[in-house]
């Protein structure tokens, strides 16, 4: 596969941090071998641009076409067959691949201005983690002011789509305010805590191209 080698610490070192194009091909051969020998046909490990992935994290979530689990952290209420439910601090797992964030959101705005007095719109504050939980990278905020599920496309910051580009991270949505059906919808029983409905999560487009996005 590499050449083995030690490095300064004696440690071994199985070759550099990313494969060629003809190691790339080889290696997911054998990983494709491997998850069938380990009796795990859908096991997800493979070699992306010469670096090692989990072929389940997507730079998308469509919440449209299933439940999509795997990508769910926390947060989130049961699959609906559109969308799921958000609570006040939600969290999905992508893949970074573009310097776009487009969110396809609803709430029921008509019926919390009814509900809760002082209430104009929806906030959610939009932030990634990469690494350890607790470095977080601010993305943006959407505001929310009627019924209709809309996206909402937040630029992300030069500075975070450059370091977290091609990464595994988790998309972080804090909604306000938090409130329950039974509370704002009439004739409902329904006591969990909300914010949105999430129906796509979705990084867009590339870095060359977003110089000439306006």
């Amino acid at each position: 596969l590499y050449v083995a080698t030690r490095d300064r610490s004696d440690r071994l070192v199985l070759g550099g941090p990313k494969a060629d194009a003809t190691n790339e091909a080889i290696l997911n051969e054998v990983l494709a071998d491997w998850s069938r020998e380990s009796g795990d046909p859908d096991a997800s490990f493979r070699i992306v641009d010469g670096e090692l992935r989990d072929s389940r994290e997507s730079e998308a979530v469509r919440f449209g076409i299933g439940p999509c689990d795997s990508t769910v952290v926390e947060g989130f209420h049961g699959w609906e067959g559109a969308y799921r439910w958000a609570g006040p601090r939600a969290v999905l797992k992508l893949t970074a691949t573009g310097p776009r964030l487009r969110l396809r959101l609803a709430t029921p705005v008509a019926a919390l201005r009814k509900a809760l007095p002082g209430f104009d719109v929806a906030r959610l504050e939009v932030s990634l983690e990469a690494g350890d939980p607790g470095e977080r990278l601010a993305v943006g905020e959407v505001l929310l002011s009627s019924d209709a599920i809309e996206d909402h496309v937040l630029r992300v910051p030069p500075a975070v789509a450059e370091a977290v580009h091609g990464r595994s991270v988790r998309l972080v949505l804090e909604g306000t305010p938090a409130w329950r059906p039974r509370d704002v919808l009439p004739g409902a029983l329904d006591d969990r805590l909300l914010t949105v409905q999430v129906y796509e999560a979705a990084f867009e487009g590339t870095p060359a191209s977003e110089g000439h996005s306006k």
